[in-house]
């Protein structure tokens, strides 16, 4: 099988499907969306080859146990081959193992062996080794199915420590049958199931979505997967698409943290134990990056997961020349989290999963919108609207556009946020049909001179200044986060606390505190030449060698607790492992000279050195101008978004600048 480019798009579970079904045609949609977008390749599912592997976090898998499934399948596939005739599909077959819930399949979890998973701890069913060959005949009907359903290529998934995975690994699998033991035998599942399928389809190829390494204490190294992938070579394997670890790894994968293009050598590491193409994956979101990637003979293609429902046309962007109309993908994880327990969203694409209602057709009544505010919630309803027709203008009290969200890149693992306000600021100034105002800050007189039809108030927040006491000639200087995100940080002395417990609390905490490591260079220098032990090494990376000492204090109990849950452990185990002090719980008490005297629930008393204080407890609503408006033109029809609204998060504040604009 021959794909016309070197992107694939891998499987995602989107939860855009009730009970293992489509259910109405969001799936569809979104895919045909993606097929347009013109990669080469793309994967769907998980899914499940059995109702007992279906169950997923708090939903289900599509289903594709039985022939009723089928004819979903077939409109699903023949809408993106309309869409793009040239594209190809692969189905991919999936078994949750151990951490398939009971609450969701009403089936007890099956399982390698008796050894619960830390996201699933109820009993578990062993599969006999009987059973063990059944499932793999499952995994070969289920590969039919997609077949007949018009897939042209079967994915057959062993990754993230889902069910073939959980053979795979020593960590999981203590059988003493033909199924563990040895690494030729706990391969003996897949390389069976990959068999099965090779001899059933012949003329189907058979991708292998494979973890380089489980990321595990105990688990199989990137060493023992090459030896795997060459296994499942030779039971018939067409080509691998190299993921990371297991999500039981306490090791970050796909978060902004990660540099991109890490785990490309996870990839290579596999290409150079196989004689197949291989994709590599995992936080590869930069077209430079996957370019760079493949003109070193690291992979043979690249996987986009994230980065497509980012912007499904990155792709056909790349190949039309227009790499400055991408939409990026920032490694916020919203899209993971709110699949969980819901629809996949995207910070950075509001009409990711609503692709049938979005963006509706030009309006039939062409309307003069003005929208105030150049953050991204204005950003994104000027953008939208122009795309329905409308003559938009654009007025910004700044010299710049961006807003806040222009300095929302500097805390650790953000550098990618620059891209929400940099590709809008972009797509908005190249675009003819929205006239931007810099400089230009509104009042009711000036909306009332302009004379529009609409008017979009996206004027935001701003930063709460509450009243410290600090007593005069007090040695203690008091700054806001925004400050010295935006460049204030030489101000900070050496003994700092932090005001405020939420994100933004947080990740400017850890911004103190890592200001003056190392650079990755310097690192890679001292490590090559043994200069430094490698504990000293590590606290120099992360920290530098004169950090300050910074403390966060916060009145609720839970640090970042509206962080999505996948960032927040990553966030809150580096503030952590950089030595910075936590205080929930707890409130100012005094202010002395020199120190910060708090307490906590329990009343108890703790001291703090202190020469500076960063306030970061939240934002509040820059409104005026639309109650302006409201009260001496009632006549006009007016909205009011984003943080203007209320403070609230990036992803929110989109997708109101989305929907306001769409329904124009």
């Amino acid at each position: 099988m021959a794909i016309a480019n070197r992107i694939m798009m891998p499987a995602m579970h989107l939860n855009y499907h009730r009970d293992g079904c489509f259910g109405d045609d969001r799936l569809v949609a979104f895919y045909r969306e993606r097929a347009r977008g013109r990669a080469g390749l793309i994967s769907i599912g998980g899914f499940a080859v059995d109702p007992a592997g279906a169950g997923v976090f708090k939903s289900l898998l599509l289903g594709l146990w039985n022939d009723g499934f089928i004819p979903d399948l077939r409109r699903l596939t023949n809408a993106m081959r309309e869409a793009n005739p040239q594209g190809k599909v692969a189905c991919q077959l999936y078994h949750t193992g151990r951490v398939s819930p009971s609450r969701l399949t009403g089936l007890q979890p099956v399982a390698v062996s008796a050894i619960p998973s830390r996201f699933n701890p109820e009993p578990l069913h062993v599969l006999s080794t009987d059973e063990v060959a059944a499932l793999e005949r499952k995994y070969v009907e289920a590969a039919i199915r997609a077949q007949e359903a018009g897939f042209d290529c079967i994915d057959v998934f062993c990754g993230v420590g889902h069910l073939i995975a959980q053979f795979l690994s020593p960590v999981t699998n203590d059988r003493t049958d033909r199924y563990g033991g040895s690494l030729e035998n706990r391969a003996r599942f897949a390389t069976n199931v990959v068999a099965a399928i090779r001899e059933a389809l012949p003329g189907v190829p058979v991708l292998v979505r494979l973890a380089g390494s489980d990321l595990l204490p105990g688990g199989n190294t990137h060493h023992d997967v090459a030896r795997i992938a060459g296994l499942l070579e030779a039971a018939g394997a067409d080509a691998f698409n190299v993921t990371g670890g297991w999500h039981e790894s306490r090791v970050p994968q796909i978060t902004g943290d990660v540099p991109t293009g890490a785990y490309a050598w996870l990839a290579e590491t596999v290409r150079a134990a196989v004689g197949v193409p291989v994709a590599a994956s995992n936080r590869i979101n930069d077209p430079d990056v996957a370019e760079r990637i493949l003109r070193e003979n690291r992979a043979d293609f690249i996987s986009m997961g994230r980065p497509l429902l980012a912007d499904p046309h990155l792709p056909r962007k790349l190949i039309d020349g227009e790499p400055e109309q991408i939409n990026h993908c920032i490694a916020c994880n919203v899209c993971l989290d709110s699949a969980w327990s819901g629809p996949a969203r995207c910070l950075v694409n509001p009409s990711a999963g609503r692709e049938a209602e979005a963006v509706a057709p030009p309006s039939a009544a062409r309307k003069r919108v003005l929208v105030v505010g150049g953050g991204p919630a204005g950003l994104m309803a000027a953008k939208v609207a122009a795309a329905r027709g409308h003559a938009v203008e654009l007025w910004e009290k700044e010299p710049r556009l961006g807003g806040v969200a222009a300095i929302g890149d500097v805390a650790p693992g953000k550098r990618e946020y620059r891209w929400v306000y940099e590709d809008l600021v972009r797509q908005v100034s190249l675009d003819q049909r929205i006239d931007v105002r810099l400089g230009r800050e509104a009042t009711l007189e000036s909306v009332r001179a302009a004379r529009p039809e609409v008017l979009i108030v996206a004027t935001g927040g701003n930063p709460v200044h509450p009243d410290l006491p600090v007593p005069n000639g007090a040695r203690i200087e008091v700054l806001h986060a925004h400050d010295v995100l935006a460049g204030a940080i030489d101000r900070v002395g050496r003994d700092v606390v932090v005001l405020g417990g939420g994100p933004t609390a947080c990740e400017t905490a850890l911004h103190i505190k890592e200001h003056g490591s190392l650079d990755g260079e310097t690192v890679k220098f001292l490590l090559v030449h043994r200069l430094v032990e490698p504990d000293e090494l590590r606290r120099m990376a992360m920290t530098g060698i004169g950090s300050r000492n910074v403390s966060v204090v916060q009145r609720s109990g839970r640090f970042a607790k509206d962080l999505n849950k996948s960032v927040r452990w990553t966030l809150l185990e580096s503030m952590e492992a950089a030595g910075i002090r936590s205080f929930p719980s707890s409130t100012v008490r005094s202010i002395e000279a020199d120190a910060l005297v708090i307490v906590n629930s329990d009343g108890e008393e703790t001291r703090i050195a202190c020469d500076t204080i960063v306030v970061a407890v939240g934002v509040r609503a820059e409104n005026r101008l639309y109650e302006e408006v409201r009260a001496g033109m009632r006549e006009l029809p007016a909205f009011l978004i984003g943080d203007a609204a209320s403070p609230r998060q990036a992803t929110e504040a989109l997708l109101e600048g989305w929907q306001v604009a769409n329904s124009l």
